[in-house]
């Protein structure tokens, strides 16, 4: 563990059952979560400054999320939080735990304090004790307890995410080191696919040439299974316009008869609006995209006045609100996110992707595949740019 020179560290010492205050004495009692770094502040303490509103950023770079913060205490010495967060470490890289102790002020928020913990230092099969110091406030110690979890299934040092808990207490700063064995990792680390999707390609691949049988004919059909291609439609972006031009092209390919002969269907923005309605639609594939058209023109051209009344955008308001107290960016986007969903989706906006899973286990529609974008929390958000996500939804098809 190092400092960034802006606070300091003192240790390493053993705390006794009594060292705790009010918190938990037996950091054993204060439980494990999953896979990842976790955070659960507990923190009191005496400020020295003039009635402060104090919060706490807490920082991991290059975790998607990796920003986040506790809820303000207004006017208070003694500021105490009892909150948990999550975050996914890449263990591939050195990764450190930035803590900022911030007072929040009627225009900017005043810093009064930075430590910085190098988690990748922390040594497993061990238990370290330590004491944490923000400057000019010798009053205010930090408790914490890092768990790391490895996983023995795989070789590469990326299948060792860290799991953490963070109490923050008036007496002293502690670091429990644990390692657990996980037998059910939350995320599969492989370049193949995965044991689901090969089963979903062994079944379409059989569908699929019976299709170009019918399409083809005899002669120029595939003669077995192997010979059979793969192919993808893939959408482009482009908001309304992208989605009203993907639903014509799987209208068209179905009406063809190429649309049984696709195995993967990709999509972006726009196209993936269409998309996710489609198959999270209950009536789909008993009704073709075609039938299902009119449906959808009904709610681009007719549904924007419900969407746009004021009892649902102060519901729209007060989700974005949330979300920006957990420390998150937000920007119109997460507002325009909000109505297009309840205008497509409606009632099915809280499905799930493995809900369109039951689609896919006998081969008979194709995989859809929807690409994401996520913004980078360390630039502001009006100016940022995009980069792929780091985590892979993997939807169970077997």
């Amino acid at each position: 563990m190092t400092s960034d020179g802006v606070g300091s560290l003192v240790g390493p010492r053993h705390l006794g059952p009594g060292s705790w205050g009010s918190g938990p004495s037996d950091p054993d009692s204060w439980g494990s979560g999953p896979e990842g770094l976790g955070l659960t502040i507990r923190a009191c303490g005496v400020l020295s400054v003039d009635r402060p509103d104090p919060y706490l950023v807490l920082w991991t770079p290059g975790a998607p999320h990796g920003r986040r913060k506790t809820r303000t205490v207004k006017n208070t010495y003694r500021p105490i939080w009892d909150q948990r967060f999550d975050f996914v470490l890449d263990p591939q890289h050195d990764t450190e735990l930035r803590v900022h102790l911030m007072d929040r002020g009627a225009a900017i928020d005043q810093v009064l304090g930075k430590v910085r913990v190098d988690i990748s230092e922390l040594p497993l099969d061990k238990e370290l004790y330590q004491e944490l110091r923000f400057p000019h406030l010798s009053h205010l110690l930090v408790a914490c307890s890092f768990h790391v979890q490895t996983d023995d299934r795989y070789i590469t040092d990326s299948a060792r995410p860290m799991y953490t808990n963070l109490y923050i207490q008036n007496q002293g700063y502690s670091v429990n080191c644990r390692v657990n064995s996980s037998t059910s990792p939350d995320l599969r680390l492989s370049c193949d696919l995965s044991e689901e999707e090969n089963n979903f390609l062994d079944r379409r691949r059989v569908r699929v040439k019976k299709a170009l049988e019918t399409y083809l004919g005899g002669e120029q059909a595939p003669r077995n299974v192997e010979e059979v291609p793969r192919v993808a439609v893939l959408g482009s972006g482009g908001g309304f316009r992208a989605m009203v031009a993907f639903s014509s092209v799987l209208k068209t390919l179905h009406e063809m008869g190429v649309f049984p002969c696709v195995t993967y269907l990709a999509s972006l923005s726009g196209s993936s609006w269409y998309l996710s309605d489609l198959y999270s639609h209950p009536e789909f594939p008993t009704k073709s995209p075609g039938d299902l058209q009119l449906e959808l023109q009904r709610k681009v051209t007719g549904g924007w006045k419900k969407v746009l009344c004021p009892k649902r955008m102060f519901r729209y308001l007060k989700a974005i609100h949330r979300k920006h107290k957990t420390g998150q960016p937000v920007s119109f986007t997460d507002l325009f996110g909000h109505m297009v969903g309840d205008l497509l989706l409606g009632e099915r906006k809280t499905c799930t992707l493995s809900e369109q899973s039951g689609k896919l286990t006998r081969g008979e529609l194709p995989l859809p595949m929807y690409t994401c974008l996520q913004l980078a929390n360390a630039l502001v958000v009006l100016s940022s740019t995009a980069e792929d996500g780091e985590i892979e939804v993997r939807i169970s098809v077997g």
